[in-house]
């Protein structure tokens, strides 16, 4: 997004298989809710993009709402010089667990390709690997 101040922010959402579906939602969204909002008022804009169409808000929907609110959050702590964790409610723990999914990108999917890595490659914040699939186990 491009605010009228000259700042610039993004947003980003997971839509497979229908991204021009989203992307026609936001063209009708940009028109009928998006122009001319004020950034800092995100609830306001949320709601009335997700109650003030006809119908139930589905995925499509939902997906652009997530793609603009993200947007206005950045929007925000760009013109405040703040990180938007601080506008979250600011630091909560001093770390976090991290999740890696390589499981798409091999053509193996199996743990044994990826787990475990090569000596020296392993980082230091990685304690163990999940999968779901039969067979397979945490380690």
């Amino acid at each position: 997004m491009h605010t009228d101040e000259g700042l610039t922010s993004v947003g980003e959402t997971r839509m497979l298989g229908h991204t021009d579906a989203l992307l026609g939602y936001l063209r009708e969204a940009e028109v009928n809710h998006i122009l001319g909002s004020d950034p800092f008022a995100v609830e306001d804009l949320v709601k009335r993009m997700k109650y003030g169409d006809y119908g139930r808000a589905g995925e499509i929907v939902m997906s652009g709402i997530a793609v603009i609110e993200m947007a206005c959050w950045d929007i925000k702590g760009k013109a405040l010089c703040v990180p938007v964790w601080q506008l979250l409610g600011g630091k909560v723990t001093d770390k976090v667990k991290a999740y890696a999914n390589g499981w798409y990108t091999t053509e193996a999917r199996r743990p044994s390709t990826l787990w475990p890595p090569p000596s020296g490659m392993r980082p230091s914040f990685l304690t163990s690997t999940w999968t779901s699939s039969p067979g397979w186990s945490r380690s």
